[in-house]
């Protein structure tokens, strides 16, 4: 209990620094700033507090449902780095740790919807069904995957501050993020749609509402913007599929390849749907 209070108030002391420091970035390529920094630090350690209570409350399976979707909500790639990171030390939990991913891309999808109602002019709901489809065949793999493994035995987690593996988790992913923006530059004189991809790997709502706004602008009509949303969900899926082939143990690779696949079927379907 003490443990857990001491990190609650970590916590607070990191969201309390986060509002105040400047949102402004400090690299090159005006990439991320120390708000969005300590953001991600915090939004990693509130992932793995709000794991451990979750799942000791609820059980593995709706414990690793309820983390995912609403560490989804702070940050879907934080949620997934973390997952990719203790699959290793939690043999056998592969089942809870595709759960937890799944959830996190859910909630992923329903900020993009909400991005989608709230940051357009124009309004076409027929978009809504690109990041709609996902999230249908997101919860059918929730079912089929929650459906096995009944006799996996709980590992439990850690539930104290561990801020060495939180600082290295925050350092992959803000370095991923600069590789990603660096890289942009190489493609300034090529399509939006290359742009919209990079972009869109680690930055998918920011490249919702960029889109949006040119959309808005009339740099492109509803078509082209139905093309470059398919493109950023496609990208943000891969990006989490990159995350965990790089860190994660092997039976969650397998698992995550396979979502990710559905995944891209579904997204498919959702774009050849909106184009009719």
């Amino acid at each position: 209990m003490k443990s857990l209070i001491r990190s609650s108030l970590i916590l607070l002391g990191l969201l309390i620094l986060a509002h105040y420091l400047p949102d402004e970035p400090l690299d090159p390529w005006n990439a991320i700033g120390p708000k969005k920094i300590v953001t991600l630090i915090t939004a990693i350690s509130f992932i793995q507090l709000l794991g451990a209570w979750f799942i000791e409350k609820f059980g593995l399976k709706k414990g690793a449902v309820l983390t995912g979707f609403l560490g989804g909500l702070v940050s879907s790639t934080a949620v997934v780095t973390e997952v990719a990171r203790t699959s290793k030390d939690q043999p056998g939990q592969s089942t809870a740790q595709i759960l937890t991913i799944i959830a996190a891309t859910i909630a992923m999808e329903i900020v993009g919807v909400f991005i989608i109602f709230l940051g357009s002019e124009d309004l076409h709901y027929p978009l809504l069904l690109i990041l709609l489809a996902p999230v249908i065949s997101a919860i059918l793999m929730i079912l089929l995957e929650g459906r096995g493994d009944h006799g996996q035995k709980l590992i439990p987690l850690h539930q104290k501050f561990e801020i060495v593996h939180v600082l290295k988790l925050t350092a992959f992913i803000v370095v991923t993020i600069l590789v990603s923006k660096a890289s942009q530059s190489y493609f300034a004189a090529g399509s939006a749609k290359v742009l919209t991809f990079v972009v869109s790997m680690f930055e998918m709502h920011g490249s919702l509402v960029a889109n949006l706004q040119l959309h808005d602008a009339g740099a492109f009509d509803v078509q082209e913007l139905g093309e470059m949303f398919a493109i950023s969900v496609l990208a943000s899926f891969v990006s989490k599929l990159f995350i965990v082939i790089a860190m994660g143990s092997r039976e969650l690779k397998v698992k995550v390849l396979r979502y990710t696949i559905v995944s891209i079927f579904f997204v498919a379907a959702g774009w050849f749907t909106f184009r009719q």
